[in-house]
């Protein structure tokens, strides 16, 4: 490597014999010495080095020739050759420095490029000297090191620089570097690196450890072999309120007088010179009292050890303290809870027994000895004894479940038979027995708890009989429910079916008037049935709240609708306002928002004989997201309800007026239906009334939010099924059979009949029809057997997909549901009008058309 060029004489203004002998008469050493670096020769170098030898080149040049050419040529050549032997001999000799150097060295220009570097340079970098002087010192360093280093390079004029820079090695290895670097003449730089990863390692692993010393929740100090104070953290600052300076050199009578008792400060130096003469790894533990910044008394668990060099000199002693302060009140306080739960144990109203690893008791209560010593009263008796040998143990079988306690497990026996008690008689325990375990889940032993539960089990006998009997008895009101529905229903359905029929012959405006009051009757008596079952569904807790998008206003408005010719004929204003603020569609159960507006509607009607029904209704605030509620109000001006009578109000089967002279008709259920459909609805209703000027009944329900893309249909939407139907009726009872048949020929409709199931099956096969109506209950084959041939027997496969609607009497909780789940598309309860029949019908077909495709 050739660190330094070679001198040249090259640009001197006289011949080069002359040019040397000059520079030697001067000053032969430093000429050579202070030659420049760059390629301008000596003579030049001189010029810019000696400022003085254009001055004396005229007197030089005079003494030249007065001594002669040849002497002074003579005498430059020797010197001359002296002094290209001394250079060559420096030359070498720093050669050798630089190449065998320990530190990386090299030369760089102001854009940074390699010019030289010396082999410890390239063994730094990993590349070899070729390819590393065709880089420039910002490719082997990390980007951010790069531009620190560009910054200095860009104003480094002269001096010196030292930095630690992140570096890249060949291989990708990162590494950190520490750079000097010093301005040379021009625009070279010469740089000395040295790897200083691993001592930056060694700072960072003694900073977190400083770090780590210095947040540690334990206090931590070290000192020096004479005991002084070299280190603390901060726990130990916030413990003493001693800052760092104020306790460095000091030992512990010094600072901590005041602190802690002079006997106690003894006990910590002398705990110190214990702990220095222990061998390395070996902690001294003890316990040491002092005064907190707060004054009060702490306890604290120290552990000092000695610490030694890596030569093995003792340096001094470390202390590591964690007070425990807490954990001695707990202790205490665990002394005094384990006596206070021990008397609790001996007072318990159960038995209780304490046992160790081998199943021997070791306590045992007094409610045991009163309970289960069958005599033998004395507490000694028990103790010491194992579990599988207490009295009784084995006659009530429960010995290999003691044993499962030894084994770890948990026991839990209820009403246990168990034939020994302290009176001699039999009964029954409740047994629970838990295992105890030490930190190593080894058993340490475990807690056996017995309980009389003779009394107990006698009365949830007791209990449970009579619950069979209630559950019995009401399976039997529901069943009476069941067959008195179907069984009023059925005829029912055929008296509404002709008087709908009568209602379209031509008639008299006088008998259209009692055919109209007949329908009426009929509806009333439909309502009442309905009423019935709704309370029982409700009292079952069968009632069920339907959550579908429907039209709020219509339906509100339709529901009030329905009373407007009663209220025309009884000269009573019916009015209905909905605030415009209510959303137009919710989702909730249309129907029975409907049945509650008209329960009360219908009541006010009854008690207002002269004046106004107003129905309004109003939004409320949400509870939740996705919630709307509103608030409904029926107000009417009759005759008020007695503040003696409101409390009851809503209880089934009881009316404002009673006996003999009461005003109106019903049998007490509306207005308690009422309130539990609310309540279902999520809402509550409440009454404002006073006598003779009438009566406000308010109720709110919640409803969710419709999704804007959602059709709502209102119930009561005039129906369309389409007209030239081939209907087939299946129905047992001649009468409704005939009136439902006269219903639809009057629409147009096509209708064949059958007396059951079987006749139904055979007309189905002998023509075609377009929907059958199948009644329920029927002689032979009935309604749901017929259904389920249809649909599955491959004898009716061309009618598997018929439409079907169930027109049965059946009208319980449940039932629509299950004549759906088999098969059946629609449902109609019987008495069936007019309009309810046709929307069935439609709603089979839709149905049946969505199921077929």
């Amino acid at each position: 490597m050739r660190i330094l060029p070679r001198l040249s004489v090259v640009g001197c203004p006289f011949p080069p014999a002359w040019g040397l002998a000059l520079v030697v008469l001067l000053d032969p050493g430093k000429a050579l010495a202070e030659a420049s670096l760059q390629p301008s020769g000596i003579v030049d170098g001189l010029g810019g080095l000696f400022p003085q030898v254009a001055a004396l080149w005229a007197s030089l040049t005079l003494a030249g020739v007065m001594a002669g050419v040849i002497v002074a040529l003579l005498v430059a050549l020797v010197s001359r050759k002296q002094a290209l032997d001394a250079l060559r001999e420096s030359q070498e000799r720093y050669q050798g420095v630089v190449e065998n150097a320990p530190a990386a060295i090299f030369i760089i220009d102001a854009a940074g490029r390699f010019l030289d570097a010396n082999p410890k340079a390239c063994r730094l970098t990993g590349y070899d000297r070729e390819t590393l002087l065709g880089l420039t010192i910002g490719e082997v360093l990390d980007q951010d090191s790069w531009q620190t280093v560009a910054s200095y390079l860009a104003d480094f004029k002269e001096g010196s620089r030292i930095a630690e820079v992140a570096g890249r090695r060949r291989d990708g290895a990162k590494r950190w570097w520490s750079v000097s670097a010093v301005r040379l003449d021009g625009e070279r730089i010469l740089g000395f690196a040295a790897d200083v990863t691993e001592r930056r390692r060694r700072d960072d692993a003694r900073s977190v450890f400083y770090e780590l010393v210095q947040n540690a929740e334990h206090v931590v100090a070290f000192k020096d072999r004479d005991l002084r104070y070299v280190m603390v953290n901060r726990a130990y600052q916030q413990l003493t309120g001693h800052r760092l300076e104020d306790v460095v050199g000091k030992t512990d009578p010094e600072a901590f007088e005041g602190l802690s008792a002079p006997e106690q400060i003894a006990r910590y130096v002398e705990n110190d010179r214990r702990a220095l003469n222990l061998p390395r790894g070996r902690t001294l533990t003890s316990e040491e009292e002092m005064r907190g910044q707060g004054g009060g008394a702490r306890t604290f668990l120290t552990k000092k050890f000695p610490v030694y060099a890596d030569d093995g000199r003792l340096l001094g002693v470390a202390t590591m303290t964690t007070e425990i302060t807490e954990r001695k009140q707990a202790e205490a306080r665990l002394r005094e809870s384990e006596s206070r739960y021990r008397l609790l144990a001996e007072l318990a109203p159960v038995s209780i027994m304490a046992f160790d690893a081998a199943g021997r008791i070791t306590f045992v209560n007094r409610r045991h000895l009163e309970t289960f010593a069958a005599g033998r009263r004395d507490r000694d008796y028990f103790l010491g004894r194992r579990l599988t040998e207490l009295p009784g143990v084995e006659r009530a079988g429960i010995a290999d479940k003691l044993a499962a306690l030894l084994e770890g497990r948990e026991v839990d026996l209820e009403a246990v038979h168990f034939p020994e008690f302290t009176g001699g008689h039999a009964g029954y325990v409740n047994l629970r027995g838990v295992p105890l375990t030490r930190d190593d889940g080894s058993l340490a032993g475990g807690i056996l708890i017995r309980e009389d539960v003779t009394a107990r089990i006698e009365m949830e006998r007791s209990l449970t009989a009579s619950r069979n009997e209630a559950q019995a008895a009401s399976r039997a009101k529901s069943e009476f429910l069941a067959n008195m529905s179907h069984e009023i229903r059925t005829p029912l359905n055929g008296v509404l079916g002709m008087l709908q029929l009568l209602r379209d012959t031509p008639l008299t405006a006088e008998q259209a008037e009692y055919a109209d009051l007949a329908i009426q009757s009929s509806r009333r008596l439909t309502r009442l049935l309905a009423d019935i079952l709704d309370l029982s569904r409700v009292e079952a807790g069968k009632m069920t709240i339907q959550c579908e998008a429907f039209e709020l206003a219509r339906v509100v408005t339709e529901a009030v609708e329905l009373f407007k010719p009663s209220a025309r004929q009884a000269g009573v204003a019916l009015a209905v306002y909905v605030d415009a603020a209510l959303p137009a569609q919710v989702r909730g159960d249309a129907a029975r928002l409907q049945q509650v507006l008209a329960n009360l509607v219908g009541n006010a009607l009854k008690f207002t004989a002269k004046g106004s029904v107003v129905v309004e209704a109003y939004p409320l605030p949400p509870r939740r997201e996705g919630e709307t509620r509103a608030l409904f109000s029926v107000a009417d001006t009759g005759c008020g309800i007695a503040d003696a009578d409101l409390a009851s109000l809503f209880e089934p089967f009881v009316q404002g007026s009673r006996g003999y002279s009461r005003n109106a008709q019903g049998a007490g259920l509306g207005l308690s239906i009422c309130k539990s459909l609310v309540e279902l609805m999520g809402g509550t209703i409440a009454v404002d009334s006073e006598v003779g000027r009438g009566t406000t009944i308010f109720f709110c329900c919640s409803f969710n939010v419709c999704d804007p893309a959602g059709q709502a249909v209102a119930p009561g939407a005039a129906p369309t099924a389409p007209g030239g139907l081939r209907v087939l009726v299946a129905e047992d009872d001649r009468i409704t059979r005939l009136a439902v048949r006269r219903l639809l020929e009057k629409d147009g409709h096509v209708v064949a009949e059958a007396g059951d199931g079987l006749q139904a099956l055979e007309a189905l096969l002998r023509q075609p029809f377009d929907l059958v109506l199948m009644d329920i209950q029927m002689p032979g084959l009935d309604g749901v057997q017929a259904v389920r041939a249809m649909r599955g027997d491959p004898r009716y496969a061309v009618v598997a997909g018929l439409p079907v609607v169930a027109l049965t009497a059946y009208a319980m909780a449940g039932d629509r549901e299950t004549f759906l789940a088999a098969g059946m598309d629609a449902y109609a309860a019987k008495p069936v009008f007019r309009e309810e029949l046709l929307r069935a019908m439609e709603a089979a077909l839709a149905a049946a058309r969505a199921r077929n495709g």
